[in-house]
Parts: C-alpha cells; sequence; structure tokens
C-alpha cells in the first residue's frame, strides 16, 4: 500500500553567503498543480495553498545593491509561459524594500521571460540584512510538468548584477491530483494490513474455509496533490476468486458492502459524491477493505491459492466543470492467499497384487489430520479425487501407502494398473512431509523410488 507515493513539497535553502547567489523558492515549498485540475487554457496563478505570495527572491546582504530605482529584475521561465501582458503591473513586497511596490511589466518582456522595472521615483529601501522579494501573483500558462524560474537584477543600463544570479529552481510541478498505491506490509508494524496475505485454515477436504471469523485486510493509500477538479465518483474494484467469500466490505468514513459477481470473479463498490461515504473521503488518507470468509454451500469446490488486484476508478469535473476520468490505480497488486495445507504429488505409482505401495507421512503436527487423494483414472483420463481416505497421526510416521492402493482399487474397480497420485493434507504448510517408493513383492531385492 509504499507508505505514501507524495510528491517531494519542499526545497531545502542554505544560508546565503556574500556571493551566494539569489535562492527562489515558494513560501510554501513546489506548488503542486492538479493535472485534472487545469483549464483548457491551462492558465493558472502560482499561489500555494496557505501562502500569501508566489515566489521569493532571497538576497544575501552584499547582493542588495541588485535592488536599485531604474534597475530591473529579469526573471526567465520554462515549462511554462508567463500571461501577463506588458504593460500590466505584478506586486512585490519584502523585507527591508520599503512599502510593496506595484512594479509595471516591460515592453522588453516576452512569454518566456518576465522584465520587471523597478520604478526609480519609487522608493527602495537597500538594508544590511538579507533581503526576501516575493511577487504575489504569478499568472502562467503551463506547458510542461515542471515549472522553473531563474532570475537576475540588472542596473538601470541593463547590465546584470552577477551576484543576483538565481540558478533554475522548480518551483511548481504537474501531476496528478490523485495518486494511489497499496500499503505495503510492514513486519515491524503489525497493525499495518497492506496487501493481502492470509494462510487461509481449510476444512472438509480442502472444499471450504475452517471459520467463518477468517478474513484478511486489503489497504490502499491515496495522496492528494493540488486542487482544481471535483471528484463526482470513485469506483473500487478488487478481482480474483471469490469462491467462498462471504462478503467485502469497507469501513471508511461508513460502511460500504462490495457486490461480488455472479461469477465470482470481483467485488467492487462505487462511492458517490451524493452519499454519506463520500468520493472524496475515499481519495482522502487510507481505506481498509475487509474480505470476510465462511463456506457457502454453492461454492463448495476445491480450493486453491489465489491471487488479488485492485483498481481505483476516478470520475472527476476538471475547473470548467467538464467529466473526466482518472484510473489511480489500474489492476495493482493486492496481494495474494495461501492455502494452510500440506500436499504431494507422486508422478508414478504402480498398484496391483505383486506391488506394495509406500507411501510414508511424517508428522511434526500436534493433531490427527485426514487426508485426501486425487488419482488419474486410466480409463477416463481424468483426475479423480477421493474425500477422507485415512489419518495421519500427530507427531509419527504415518504408513498410508496400502490404504491408498485400496482405496484407488475400490474406487477405479481395478485390480492392479498405474497411477498419478496428489495427496492433501489438511495441517500447516511444512509439518508434514512424505516418503514414496513402490516393491515388487515377488522380487524381495527389488525396490523403486
Amino acid at each position: 500500500m509504499f507508505k505514501k507515493s507524495l510528491l517531494a513539497l519542499a526545497l531545502a535553502g542554505a544560508a546565503m553567503s556574500a556571493t551566494a547567489a539569489t535562492v527562489i523558492t515558494n513560501e510554501t515549498g513546489v506548488t503542486a498543480i492538479s493535472s485534472q485540475g487545469l483549464p483548457a487554457t491551462k492558465a493558472i496563478t502560482i499561489k500555494p495553498t496557505g501562502g500569501t505570495t508566489s515566489v521569493e527572491f532571497t538576497l544575501a546582504a552584499g547582493d542588495n545593491t541588485g535592488i536599485v530605482p531604474g534597475g530591473r529584475l529579469v526573471i526567465d521561465i520554462t515549462g511554462a509561459f508567463f500571461s501577463a501582458p506588458a504593460g500590466t503591473t505584478i506586486g512585490l513586497a519584502g523585507t527591508d524594500i520599503g512599502a510593496a511596490h506595484a512594479i509595471t511589466v516591460s515592453a522588453d518582456s516576452t512569454s518566456s521571460q518576465l522584465i520587471l522595472d523597478l520604478d526609480a521615483g519609487d522608493v527602495w529601501t537597500i538594508a544590511a540584512a538579507d533581503n526576501v522579494i516575493s511577487i504575489e501573483d504569478l499568472a502562467i500558462i503551463v506547458t510542461g510538468t515542471d515549472v522553473k524560474l531563474s532570475s537576475v537584477f540588472q542596473s538601470a543600463t541593463k547590465v546584470d548584477f552577477p551576484s543576483t544570479a538565481g540558478p533554475a529552481i522548480k518551483v511548481a510541478t504537474v501531476s496528478d491530483q490523485w495518486k494511489a498505491g497499496v500499503v505495503l506490509d510492514l513486519d515491524s508494524d503489525p497493525t499495518v494490513s497492506g496487501k493481502l496475505n492470509a494462510k487461509i485454515d481449510v476444512g472438509n477436504d480442502r472444499e471450504t474455509f475452517e471459520s467463518e471469523a477468517t478474513s484478511d485486510v486489503l489497504t490502499f493509500d491515496v495522496n492528494t496533490s493540488g486542487t482544481g477538479a471535483v471528484v463526482t465518483d470513485v469506483t473500487v474494484t478488487i478481482a480474483g476468486d471469490f469462491t467462498g467469500v462471504k462478503s467485502v466490505v469497507a469501513d471508511n468514513t461508513g460502511t460500504a458492502t462490495y457486490v461480488i459477481n455472479s461469477a465470482k470473479t470481483e467485488a467492487a463498490y462505487t462511492y458517490t459524491s451524493s452519499t454519506d461515504t463520500t468520493a472524496a473521503e475515499v481519495l482522502d488518507g487510507t481505506s481498509a477493505v475487509t474480505l470476510a470468509l465462511n463456506t457457502v454451500a454453492a461454492d463448495v469446490i476445491a480450493l486453491e491459492a489465489r491471487s488479488y488486484d485492485v483498481t481505483l476508478d476516478v470520475d472527476y469535473k476538471d475547473a470548467e466543470a467538464v467529466q473526466h476520468n482518472l484510473l489511480a490505480l489500474d489492476a495493482a497488486d493486492a496481494g495474494k492467499w495461501d492455502l494452510n495445507g500440506t500436499s504431494v504429488t507422486v508422478e508414478y505409482v504402480p498398484y496391483g497384487p505383486n506391488t506394495q505401495v509406500i507411501l510414508q507421512a511424517t508428522s511434526q503436527f500436534d493433531e490427527d489430520v485426514m487426508y485426501d487423494v486425487s488419482y488419474l483414472n486410466a480409463v477416463t483420463g481424468k483426475m479423480v479425487s477421493l474425500t477422507d481416505v485415512g489419518t495421519i497421526t500427530a507427531n509419527s510416521v504415518s504408513k498410508i501407502g496400502e490404504e491408498i492402493a485400496t482405496a484407488i482399487k475400490a474406487d477405479s474397480a481395478t485390480e492392479s494398473g498405474k497411477t498419478r497420485i496428489v495427496v492433501s493434507v489438511n495441517a500447516p504448510s511444512g509439518k508434514v512431509s512424505f516418503f514414496s517408493a513402490f516393491k515388487d513383492v515377488a522380487d524381495k531385492d527389488r525396490l523403486g523410488l
């Protein structure tokens, strides 16, 4: 479920020396721009959530000569175009530069270079301390996934002050508004459920779940970055084998019972913004889905290990109220179940009046357990299952070869033949091991392994 796959939201700033370059940052870090929230024109104003200014330029005390009446602040952009036309004003504010300034956009500006004239008639206070100059609103048209700015101050004669040159720094990034993943299992934190990973106890000859209390929890995590799009509904679909699964219930802000389809291949639920458990709440952090297991009479079949995946389908309206769709999770690995049992396949088993089948089961399990046998019927060419053929005794060696041969003879109505068998035991994996061989009783020296 990763723990969280987040966008990088902060830039590390270092103290400036007298000769260091200008540091360009956002007041609260890199602005997260939602791909889904952008209008068709891709026009947006950079303004971090909780911030009052768009972009900040920090100059060391020794660089203050760059802030001069009649000078210029030159800003280059990549990943976007400036949308402020020449002649409009942009607000500059900051520490130790006097009052806030309304700066006119120079006619020399282009779509990729914003030039702000530092009006000679205005009052600029040059202080000994570091200066922070802020652009209050920066209107841009997004063209890429990362928006970067570089800057330099110029004199009235358009000569750069090299010490004020700020290298290209990322100030905004464009990505999906919602990103999701399945929470990874954390062995160090048993309270984190993560992927489905249950070892399912089985009963009734490995055809049913042992207890109605058996369950497993899938947790997926959604991170929201940026704003602008409004979710209308979210459909969560878990795909896999739901044979014998009683119910699938999610508990986020309310209880939602998923619908298991008739083919038992998926369970799904659609959260809508019109219900108490809104789609937006599903996309706000982690959501746990509990799969409750029990025996369903119509589902009694031979159980096998099974795996699952989860899809998170988001329907939303963009900034212009146009309906769209986003697959936040597309058949992501949701984990798997193993059956809590042991089985062994013996590919060649001859039986008959002159053949002794040798099969020994060594148990390191504290309970007596029944075992089943499937054998290849030579007439039909299909595997036939025989249930409760015998018992493997707890913590001992049980000889089960002749018992199996007798059961095969009785079921197939044959006295001799060759077959393939699969022995299944309702005991934890690794707790029962097998040794197999056969012996020609007419030739005491002949033993086959």
